[in-house]
């Protein structure tokens, strides 16, 4: 097991998976933090859209 770790460690292919792999958990707790912070607002607009369209179609009607 200590070699096939220490094979992958030191193959260039193992490193860049690696590296593959931090930027995609970065990318994840990016849009992770940006949900949060931002998440509730667009919630928020999305519904207040929701509703414009539901009360412009009963006027229609």
């Amino acid at each position: 097991m200590k070699t096939l770790i220490k094979r992958f460690i030191e193959e260039e292919s193992g490193m860049e998976t690696l590296e593959w792999a931090l930027v995609g958990a970065l990318v994840v707790l990016g849009f992770v933090a940006i949900w949060g912070t931002f998440g509730p607002k667009l919630s928020a607009v999305f519904t207040d859209m929701g509703t414009e369209l539901d009360n412009a179609r009963a006027s229609a009607n």
